[in-house]
């Protein structure tokens, strides 16, 4: 394998694919990150350098948050003051938000005197989303890159030194994963460079950062090798693009996570006591950070407890339970799990609307869906390559 992976090396170096995953990775990932970020007032108005100020006191009223409009006084303060970096909080504690009972100074600063949740559902969606255009690059990459060793003859000669399609297949998905790990890099540096430009302290919390990060990554590895394995399956390029493509788009214009997740929601009715007294709670408190949350996989869906009481706000769902099990099997084993949920956060801000519980980051981190999703992508990742191996077992490949 070794000497396969250092004339793929050698090729690639040579060749100009690189410099153009390059290129327009750079184009591409500076173009969209800047577009998507200057959305955001907290970060943007840090560049503006002609506000209008209205009776000399209130600059700007911009971005909703969970009790109404967040209004900016940039008249006798920098926007910055209203970020994560100067509301004295930890980033742990930002994290436990929604999730575990916090404080209520804390749970003050978080709801009311900040853009910190903002910047936190957004910083989490910029790590998770590092992997989009890395993966649409590399579905181009690939069947140009690879379509050329089977046009030519290449794969031919490496079979003719003695090489077998398995170490052959093997080698070249190791070389597509460093090439994913490069781009990804590439595209945090990207990242990066826009928080320097927004002068953008953002929250960051290792644990859970890391663990987005590599369920991200992981996905990349999926639709990398699903890509391959249709490559050297059918060994034509044009089938290889159109199918990479397709993926891509399904996999980033659209949520498939929601339709099954909804199908199971809808069918849990509120608990009329429990959704009451949770209403109640967080009129009297005005926040959510007094209440205790557990995901519960047997309902994909969230447990509300307040001072260790559970609430039972949401019964189970009354499906059939070979309909219910299906759905939840179909959820638990999608590549883009996390990617969904994450992505959902930051467009709802809630992914069960009525009630307003959300699945965090950090429930995804603490109960374990980041470890389930990657688990989910390396069997998508070995069945695959199960598949192209036993195909080609005992088939020639054609130059």
């Amino acid at each position: 394998m070794r000497k396969i992976l250092a004339g793929l090396w050698f090729r690639l170096l040579k060749g100009y694919e690189i410099w153009a995953l390059i290129a327009l990775l750079l184009f591409a990932g500076l173009y969209i990150d800047h577009s998507f970020l200057n959305t955001w007032s907290f970060l943007k108005l840090v560049r503006v350098k002609d506000v209008v100020f209205t009776d000399g006191d209130i600059s700007v009223v911009t971005d909703s948050n969970e009790w109404g409009v967040m209004t900016y006084d940039l008249y006798t303060h920098n926007i910055k003051d209203y970020r994560f970096e100067s509301q004295g909080i930890s980033a742990l504690d930002l994290y436990r938000y929604k999730t575990e009972a916090l404080s209520e100074e804390t749970s003050d600063v978080i709801t009311r005197y900040s853009t910190a949740y903002n910047e936190l559902t957004v910083f989490s969606f910029m790590i998770v989303s590092s992997v989009s255009i890395p993966m649409v690059l590399m579905m181009i990459f690939i069947p140009v890159f690879f379509g050329r060793m089977f046009s030519d003859g290449t794969i031919k000669n490496y079979l003719a030194c003695g090489y077998d399609n398995r170490k052959l297949y093997l080698s070249s998905l190791l070389f597509t994963f460093c090439i994913d790990l490069f781009l990804v890099f590439v595209n945090l540096l990207i990242l990066g460079f826009w928080c320097i430009y927004y002068e953008w302290k953002p929250p960051f919390y290792l644990p859970v950062l890391s663990a987005l990060l590599i369920s991200s990554i992981s996905l990349l590895f999926t639709v990398t090798a699903l890509c391959l394995a249709i490559l050297f399956i059918s060994r034509k390029q044009t089938i290889v693009l159109i199918a990479g493509l397709l993926v891509a788009a399904f996999s980033l214009a659209t949520i498939p996570i929601e339709a099954p997740f909804d199908m199971i929601f809808e069918s849990q009715n509120l608990n009329d006591p429990g959704s009451k007294e949770y209403v109640d709670i967080i009129l009297s408190k005005r926040s959510y950070a007094c209440f205790d949350q557990q995901f519960d996989y047997s309902e994909f869906n969230v447990r509300t407890y307040y001072e260790g009481r559970d609430l039972n706000v949401l019964g189970k769902s009354n499906l059939n339970p070979v309909l219910k099990n299906a759905l939840l099997v179909t959820i638990y084993t999608q590549p883009l799990l996390i990617y969904d949920l994450t992505e959902l956060e930051l467009m709802t801000d809630a992914v069960v609307g009525s009630t307003n519980i959300d699945i965090t980051p950090y429930m995804m981190y603490r109960d374990g869906l980041i470890a389930i999703n990657i688990a989910s992508n390396i069997f998508w990742i070995s069945l695959m390559s199960g598949v192209v191996i036993l195909s080609n077992r005992k088939r020639e490949v054609k130059g």
